[in-house]
């Protein structure tokens, strides 16, 4: 290799470029820089049905903001999530914090695949549990999501969405920055009574929001 660590830029174009059968360029290695450290972002991607159609930009979206922010010195976890019921939330680690943004968890992140259903509360949870753990500066969690909970198990449409607010509420109190990405336009208002003002931002965004 011409270099020390991965060049996560062209790393990440290299692998998009690969999904979408276009040539690949193979230098994706550069010399190692001294970078500062801002913090802990654990980038959670709803994975359930309703997402299908919204899915591959979220999954490029996530892997170019784990790239940004492991460049500007932050370490990034990459997980998803989708549900079957309350006794069955799937909760899957794509990326760890302190893996490296290679070529295996690129690969997981892209056959990521939607199915199920959606309980946000639980996944905001399990994230809020898994970085709280984490030391640094600032402790957040970025779900990207369509904005459309539901459930096998749950009849009533607004109790998922109080369950998910009830969820960040607790991630304040840890000391944990609750944001969101609605993937879906017509969602952003329904999710910002669960996230908060200033707290739910479009997919276009996302880039100026990782590196406040």
């Amino acid at each position: 290799p011409d270099g020390d660590e991965f060049d996560l830029d062209a790393l990440v174009d290299a692998a998009i470029a690969r999904r979408s059968g276009h040539a690949v360029e193979p230098r994706v290695y550069r010399r190692t820089q001294t970078t500062r450290d801002v913090g802990s972002t654990l980038l959670l991607l709803d994975t359930s049905a309703s997402t299908a159609a919204v899915l591959p930009a979220a999954r490029e979206a996530a892997l170019r903001g784990a790239a940004s922010i492991e460049r500007a010195g932050g370490e990034c976890a990459i997980h998803s999530f989708c549900s079957d019921g309350r006794h069955a939330v799937h909760y899957t680690q794509v990326k760890a914090f302190g893996q490296t943004l290679g070529p295996a968890c690129i690969e997981r992140l892209m056959t990521l695949r939607s199915r199920l259903s959606t309980r946000l509360g639980a996944a905001l949870r399990h994230a809020t549990h898994l970085i709280a753990q984490r030391h640094g500066v600032l402790r957040r969690v970025l779900l990207l999501t369509d904005g459309r909970p539901h459930d096998v198990d749950v009849h009533d449409p607004h109790y998922l969405l109080e369950d998910a607010r009830q969820a960040v509420r607790e991630a304040a109190r840890s000391g944990v920055l609750m944001q969101c990405v609605s993937l879906d336009a017509a969602a952003r208002k329904p999710l910002q009574r669960v996230f908060g003002p200033g707290r739910v931002h479009s997919l276009k965004a996302m880039a100026a929001t990782l590196t406040r």
